[in-house]
């Protein structure tokens, strides 16, 4: 017995499901759009856990917004969003091994600002941040199996894999950013050719007034 649960617990084969999604973790860094890198993760995740929903949100223009959602609608995120002084986003810059979620039965917190009502509207088992340095970028919840939560064996492994989704999607954010800074660059180079031709003509009526003057004055 005693051999038996060495091997069990030392020598214990890993799922196939884990190799999966470790090569689907490296293939998402070389992903250019990051809404498909983003729906491929929260569906291999949710297929191969057999979860019943999970979801990503990534910072974009200050706010953490959800870029990708498995078992979810839309309008379950509606008017939903998190910032860097959220209570469940400070928690986890302090707690980067995730925190354990809030279930679907539990009682609606009074206070929804807080972490337990944050955690309340994600409606995930587990959350996890992605980080760039000590700020979240990101967060990933894992949701639900039925009634179960994810077994430690998952969780373990999913948080194994949070420096390489760190790094994959902050790579991402920032070649949208790019993108972003890229199209409103012809706009800003027509506003700075506008602002230069009034700056001449601003001159221009400057030295002819001059030049009117002087006569006027002599006269």
């Amino acid at each position: 017995l005693l051999k038996k649960g060495i091997y069990r617990v030392g020598f214990r084969k890993e799922p196939e499901s884990f190799n999966r999604l470790r090569e689907l973790t490296s293939t998402l860094l070389f992903e250019q759009d990051l809404v498909s890198a983003g729906n491929l993760l929260v569906n291999s995740l949710s297929e191969e856990f057999h979860l019943r929903s999970s979801a990503l949100f990534l910072l974009q223009e200050g706010r953490l917004l959800p870029v990708a959602f498995y078992g979810r609608k839309l309008n379950d995120f509606k008017g939903f969003f998190l910032t860097a002084d959220s209570p469940l986003i400070r928690a986890l810059g302090n707690k980067q091994d995730g925190l354990r979620g809030i279930g679907p039965k539990e009682p609606l917190p009074q206070n929804m600002n807080s972490i337990a009502g944050e955690l309340h509207q994600l409606q995930a088992a587990y959350v996890y941040p992605l980080m760039h340095g000590k700020e979240v970028i990101g967060v990933l919840s894992i949701g639900f199996k039925g009634s179960h939560d994810p077994s430690r064996e998952e969780i373990r492994f999913v948080r194994s894999l949070l420096p390489l989704l760190s790094a994959a999607f902050y790579k991402g954010v920032e070649i949208e950013n790019l993108k972003k800074r890229i199209h409103t660059f012809p706009s800003l180079q027509s506003e700075l050719l506008q602002s230069t031709k009034l700056s001449a003509l601003e001159q221009l009526a400057a030295c002819i007034a001059h030049e009117i003057h002087n006569p006027l004055t002599i006269i």
